[in-house]
């Protein structure tokens, strides 16, 4: 329940600027945190775009439940890194429920699984031979993110639980994260209407509106897709 326009957001929020063009040694760090699904919607679109970009380094890439269950999610985006011939970037697997929220009637009855305790299933041409990595997703988040202070950017398109996590794990996360790009909530004032999974909630942070409530709140800059 995705829109290709954080395609276009992706690229203007993060920025290139020209003496970055000119020199492509200096990348722009990035982490996805994504609830990828396969076939690769808009998730998929965005990571490849990153992926091709001489401008940008991708230092891993996190996994949420979300669209899936948060092992399909990484069985998945593991199976594309290595279509992409991009088997070097690490992944970590992240929360595998929301923070508060629980199945339910109603989640049973729409778009998403998070919920879901079933196995896997196969990715176009086979699992991957790449596996995931032993650190924990909010753990990889806060390391790095604590290393480089001040110069990593979070991508976040899925349900934003990894993020809210390591917010809460370390305190001085959130003033050390350069930027923050969501794939998430929604605009009342929109033609189509407010919400896509409720009439006033979209997907992302239907899904999780505890973790929206404690990243949004955390003082990093933020560039929203509503």
């Amino acid at each position: 329940m995705k829109r290709i326009e954080f395609v276009l957001l992706l690229i203007a929020a993060i920025g290139v600027p020209e003496s970055v063009l000119a020199e492509s040694e200096q990348r722009i760090p990035i982490i996805f945190d994504t609830d990828f699904v396969m076939p690769p919607a808009d998730d998929g679109m965005a990571i490849m775009l990153a992926l091709q970009s001489p401008e940008l380094e991708i230092l891993g890439v996190t996994t949420v439940a979300g669209n899936e269950s948060l092992e399909t999610a990484t069985v998945d985006v593991l199976r594309m890194l290595e279509i992409a011939n991009r088997a070097d970037i690490p992944v970590y697997e992240g929360a595998d429920m929301p923070l508060v929220h629980e199945k339910s009637d109603f989640a049973v009855q729409n778009y998403g699984k998070w919920y879901s305790n079933e196995s896997p299933a196969m990715p176009p041409g086979g699992f991957a031979k790449k596996v995931a990595e032993d650190k924990s997703a909010v753990s990889f988040l806060v390391d790095t993110v604590l290393a480089r202070p001040g110069e990593i950017t979070l991508v976040a398109i899925g349900p934003l639980t990894n993020i809210a996590q390591a917010i809460r794990a370390e305190p001085t996360f959130a003033e050390k994260v350069k930027g923050l790009v969501i794939m998430g909530g929604a605009v009342a004032t929109l033609p189509d209407g407010a919400g896509n999974i409720t009439p006033n909630a979209e997907y992302n942070f239907w899904v999780d509106p505890e973790a929206a409530y404690v990243t949004l709140r955390a003082g990093i800059p933020i560039e929203l897709s509503p």
